[in-house]
């Protein structure tokens, strides 16, 4: 008989609360409920984690997971004075390290796996510092890449922080703790094996791909007061910032001919970044005044979960026209599995993703005559956005939710984690 200190004990770190950080640990907790793995899973979140994410907590205890709770990295007022820019940074890890190891030891962990792993493979991972048991983790914002695609501008600043990442990754995949260094950036995954660091893996961004129920998708059309007969519905979503590009939808609406205003439905869907709430409000009484006739729906708000893929099938055109966006975005997955088209900027991976996979144009959103001709085309004729329906349900399954749990799992099970796969 196996006794219980033999058996794996896999941690997953996340001191984050935000973002997608509560959405990652339900995936993991419900792929945990499923295979009923030997051993133990535990969970080391900060101490505002349980009031942010009330039903992952929940759903963690229901199956099982325990929960070591950690105080987060808060800097005094005192301290703030003294710590700037990559001073801040290189202390921010160190106190993360030092939450990640003393919570390891602790616990009696196998091995950690932290799900944001950006700021540790900075300093104390690259300077050689050394885990209690196995290490892995999430590696975000790779760029070192991005220099390989035509369609990409790079600027002497991408260049500066392209080398300091390759250095820093060169130096963290040396360090003996490090076990795997996931990514949700396939083609950074791909470069890094190439040069012989085969711990790099691509990792799935996780998307619960259920379809909407059919009531849902017509609520929501009650909702916006949506006639699809007479107009088209074009969705922007996710977290509302003047990063995801919202000031560059504005301005492409306002040059549009007439019959696209009177045709499309425009809906800004999710949480408001209240830094942004002033601005925002002002560009859309600028666009009211010169385009009257334009139908621009604001819903700031956070969206749950059974409505969130019900606004992607309700849509018929998907922007994604974020400003020199680093990394993934689950907003493509959603969309993909919909079978809906994006039309998204040309930079970084989102443009790569778009051009590859067949997700739909990938073009210069920074550019009003660009992207309002894009629009006036795609009203005209759908098809000029080129948009395939296969290679689109390749890219969805890729990105399941269930397959970026069992990818984590596999660190602590990765027998019995394939064998469940096989079945």
């Amino acid at each position: 008989m196996t006794s219980p200190s033999s058996l794996p004990h896999l941690v997953a770190f996340d001191i984050e609360v935000g973002g997608h950080h509560g959405v990652y640990l339900l995936h993991l907790a419900r792929e945990w409920g499923r295979l009923q793995l030997p051993g133990r899973l535990t969970y080391v979140v900060s101490t505002e984690f349980r009031d942010r994410h009330a039903d992952v907590v929940a759903v963690a205890n229901a199956v099982g997971i325990g929960v070591h709770e950690v105080s987060p990295v808060v800097f005094s007022v005192g301290a703030l004075r003294f710590l700037s820019g990559p001073a801040r940074i290189a202390a921010h890890a160190m106190l993360e390290w030092q939450r990640l190891t003393t919570s390891a030891k602790a616990v009696g962990a196998t091995h950690v796996v932290a799900l944001y792993l950006d700021r540790l493979l900075q300093i104390p991972i690259a300077a050689g510092l050394r885990a209690p048991c196995p290490l892995s983790g999430i590696y975000f914002r790779p760029t070192f890449h991005y220099r390989h695609w035509s369609n990409t501008s790079v600027t002497p600043g991408d260049r500066l922080r392209a080398a300091r990442q390759e250095a820093v990754a060169t130096l963290a995949l040396r360090n003996p703790c490090l076990h795997t260094l996931f990514t949700l950036d396939a083609f950074a995954a791909a470069e890094l094996q190439i040069r012989g660091h085969h711990q790099a893996k691509g990792l799935a961004d996780p998307v619960d791909l259920a379809p909407a129920a059919p009531e849902r998708i017509a609520a929501l059309s009650t909702r916006l007061g949506l006639d699809a007969s007479t107009r088209r519905l074009v969705l922007l979503f996710g977290v509302l910032t003047s990063r995801k590009g919202i000031p560059r939808v504005m301005k492409a609406i306002a040059t549009l001919p007439p019959d696209v205003i009177a045709g499309c439905h425009w809906a800004l869907v999710g949480p408001l970044d209240k830094s942004y709430r002033a601005t925002l409000e002002a560009e859309l009484a600028s666009l009211s005044e010169k385009r009257p006739e334009a139908t621009v729906t604001l819903i700031a708000e956070f969206v749950p979960e059974e409505d969130t893929q019900a606004w992607f099938e309700l849509a018929e055109l998907v922007l994604v026209p974020y400003e020199r966006h680093v990394g993934m975005s689950g907003i493509l997955v959603r969309a993909a599995a919909a079978g809906r088209p994006v039309l998204a900027d040309r930079f970084g991976l989102v443009g790569a993703l778009t051009r590859q996979d067949g997700l739909g144009l990938a073009l210069d959103t920074s550019d009003t005559t660009a992207f309002s001709t894009a629009l006036t085309r795609w009203f005209a004729d759908p098809a000029t956005v080129p948009f395939s329906r296969a290679g689109a349900a390749s890219f969805a399954r890729r990105n399941r939710a269930q397959r970026f749990a069992r990818q984590l799992l596999r660190l602590g099970w990765p027998q019995e984690v394939a064998e469940q796969s096989a079945t």
